[in-house]
């Protein structure tokens, strides 16, 4: 999302207005509101005073957001299908449950296998030594798992943890809520700037909101 707000030209309004940059990160917000709530809650934000107000700055990325996200409306005022549905880039039931997104596990493990490389362009023997490692390593974790040892947790480990309190937290604010768009305000107020946008131009992450301190 962050490229089209460069791309429509909102990224010198986005850098030196908060509050607009505080409505637009609304936006990528809906992502942690239950799936049944995210198209009446885009109805509540995109309702309020200043999406009005500022309809005309708006109404490129608005349309993006929509085509993309959500689905156009029709001429019945019924929603046609979005490039991706909903179900596919919602992170509430995931948060809610535990559950741990498949693209975090391969990240983790292409992060980890680099490092073995130390390098972006290997040669082929360099290749394959690093995957003899790698099959060490993991060989050495079945062991433990086998003694009924944890292997050693690292310290991302760590803050994945602390991450998934964070948002445990978040889903406590949105139960509480007084209103969607109050949880909205919360939620945005507390998100890293290019965050809220880096991660949603595929299945959006979880884990590039982590620097949201609520």
């Amino acid at each position: 999302m962050w490229r089209h707000v460069q791309e429509f030209g909102l990224q010198k309004k986005y850098s030196e207005d908060p509050e607009f940059a505080l409505q637009l990160r609304m936006l990528p917000a809906l992502a942690f509101v239950p799936k049944d709530d995210v198209i009446s809650s885009y109805s509540v934000l995109i309702e309020s005073n200043y999406y009005k107000e500022n309809e005309e700055i708006l109404e490129q990325f608005l349309d993006y957001f929509e085509n993309t996200w959500l689905g156009k409306l029709d001429r019945r005022r019924r929603r046609k299908q979005p490039k991706i549905e909903i179900e596919m880039w919602n992170c509430f039931l995931r948060i809610e449950q535990d559950i741990a997104t498949t693209n975090n596990s391969v990240e983790g493990w292409h992060n980890c296998f680099t490092s073995i490389l130390s390098g972006k362009h290997p040669s082929i023997w360099h290749f394959i030594e690093a995957l003899k490692k790698e099959e060490s390593i993991n060989r050495l974790k079945i062991e433990q798992y086998i003694c009924g040892i944890d292997p050693q947790k690292k310290k991302n480990t760590e803050i994945g943890l602390r991450e998934l309190k964070k948002f445990a937290l978040i889903i406590m604010i949105y139960k509480s809520r007084t209103s969607n768009l109050y949880f909205e305000q919360k939620f945005s107020s507390n998100c890293h700037a290019t965050n809220c946008f880096r991660s949603i131009d595929g299945i959006p992450d979880p884990a590039d909101y982590g620097s949201c301190s609520l």
